[in-house]
């Protein structure tokens, strides 16, 4: 064992060891492929969350464990998820990964690849089934995380397969409260296009005018006035056509 608890498998999957892997898995007792360093992780799981197709492949092929999370319950797929690594959850949902699994925080691979923006992620972990509707310890839902992060880009992606426009947290904060809030403004369009309810960030705004300065203050009112205007000027685009959830997209 080296530093950390790493092994050679370890190491070659991050790149750092050139080593013939399928040859040193054939070499060696049938569970190293599946040994774990000091924070839990196996090698195939520092594979997926790096570009390193070829060592996953081989890992993968080698008898790799996918099921192992690490301390904090995070998997292969997340790993993968959250650099928006496409070609590696392809290869793990083939080899069965489970797409729904949540780590200790709550988080899912969706929840994962919205963050991280990726969405040919996104769309491949939808089409493998992945829940638009799962909340993580915190009440934020993958929709949330485009919100907080500004990722206007997966609102029709996620509402198209079912994502709630209008979910709540558990302080029933909505994801159209949290982008006006972090102004992401894009993100704020788009939630409204897809039937957000502007009504919930009225009150929002009133109570924001005694925390901030009069001009911010001033292009809040406007951006709400905005957002008002985009709500009755949008009408919802009908669920069942993709096309028109992209269009809408584009005229934002």
């Amino acid at each position: 064992m080296l530093h950390l608890g790493f092994t050679a498998l370890h190491k070659a999957a991050v790149g750092l060891y050139q080593i013939d892997i399928a040859d040193y898995i054939r070499n060696h007792p049938q569970d190293f492929v599946n040994k774990v360093d000091n924070l839990g992780r196996t090698p195939v799981s520092y594979a997926a969350s790096r570009n390193e197709i070829a060592n996953l492949t081989a890992l993968l092929d080698g008898g790799a464990d996918i099921s192992i999370g690490d301390h904090l319950l995070v998997l292969p797929i997340h790993n993968a998820a959250s650099i928006g690594n496409a070609a590696a959850l392809e290869k793990l949902l083939a080899a069965g990964a489970a797409v729904d699994a949540v780590t200790s925080k709550g988080h899912s691979a969706l929840h994962e690849a919205v963050a991280a923006g990726s969405v040919d992620s996104v769309r491949l972990l939808l089409e493998h089934g992945a829940q638009c509707d799962t909340a993580d310890a915190l009440g934020r839902q993958p929709l949330y995380f485009a919100a907080t992060l500004g990722h206007p880009e997966m609102v029709p992606i996620l509402v198209q397969h079912g994502a709630d426009v209008n979910a709540k947290r558990f302080n029933n904060s909505t994801a159209l409260m949290e982008a006006f809030y972090l102004r992401r403004d894009d993100v704020a369009r788009a939630l409204v296009s897809f039937g957000a309810n502007v009504d919930c960030i009225r009150g929002f705004t009133d109570c924001m005018s005694h925390t901030v300065d009069d001009c911010t203050c001033r292009a809040l009112k406007e951006e709400l006035q905005r957002l008002e205007t985009a709500a009755r000027a949008c009408p919802l685009p009908d669920s069942t056509d993709s096309d028109i959830f992209e269009d809408a997209l584009e005229q934002l």
